[in-house]
């Protein structure tokens, strides 16, 4: 029998890469059905050997042995990232499902699934690859303890409220942590009252009379207060926030003693 030529490795490869096969296995099954074409040799590995790359190469899988890949530069990678303007990590790793699909093949397979492994010596961060800037909390440097409360409570916010809504209105500076209790979790925090310099303690963590005694004074401050007149809840949150109420009481007296007789 006639031996047949083999086809240019290029052409070869492309028939090859048009059947979408997985991997070695896939092919050699291919190869023994009979569908195969004469001129498209079973073994191409011996065949091509100055242009072979491998069975990710040879079907476009881009499944490439470790020890074997050859990427892009760090640079070239990056400029690949950012064209396809993704927002964050979660997004690339999303974008790599689809750019290794079969069905996918035409994207580039020399940028790495993790460039942060590849190019450990260029890597600054997501933000800098994927081009948003955006620097993850973990990686933040943030002012000592000490400057970024003197910035905070310069700010003259009076509840944590108005702190949260400070942090979502994009004025807070990149080295002021959004959640300051994780960050200076063991470099000084002491709770929300301090960070904003308001002295505010709230009623869960303030020291309180007992129920037998916060009854005798608070009946003495209804008295020089307000009277003989009945009063509610609200006539005594009222004269609380006036200032006109002990802090040895709270300003609600039923959250804290609303249990005991």
């Amino acid at each position: 029998m006639k031996r047949v030529k083999a086809r240019p490795f290029a052409q070869a490869r492309k028939f090859a890469r048009s059947l979408f096969l997985k991997g070695q296995k896939d092919w050699e099954r291919y190869s023994k059905s009979g569908k195969r074409p004469a001129d498209i040799p079973g073994n191409p590995g011996r065949t091509y050997k100055e242009e072979w790359n491998g069975w990710g190469d040879w079907l476009g899988t881009g499944n490439v042995a470790r020890g074997k890949m050859e990427f892009c530069s760090f640079n070239e990678a990056r400029k690949y990232a950012r064209k396809l303007g993704l927002k964050k990590r979660d997004d690339w790793n999303a974008h790599n499902l689809l750019r290794f699909k079969r069905h996918n093949r035409k994207t580039r397979m020399d940028v790495p699934r993790d460039p942060r492994d590849v190019y450990k010596n260029e890597w600054k961060g997501w933000g800098d690859f994927l081009g948003t800037g955006n620097i993850a909390p973990i990686d933040k440097k943030y002012r000592s303890f000490a400057q970024a409360r003197k910035f905070v409570q310069k700010l003259k916010l009076k509840s944590r409220t108005k702190w949260e809504k400070h942090c979502k209105s994009g004025e807070l500076p990149d080295d002021i942590p959004k959640h300051p209790e994780d960050t200076y979790k063991n470099k000084g925090w002491k709770g929300v009252s301090d960070w904003l310099g308001t002295n505010y303690i709230p009623n869960k963590e303030r020291k309180y009379l007992t129920g037998k005694e916060a009854k005798i004074l608070a009946r003495k401050v209804k008295k020089e207060i307000f009277g003989d007149k009945v009063i509610t809840m609200k006539d005594w949150a009222a004269a609380y926030k006036a200032g006109k109420i002990p802090k040895e009481l709270p300003s609600s007296i039923h959250h804290v003693y609303g249990g005991k007789k």
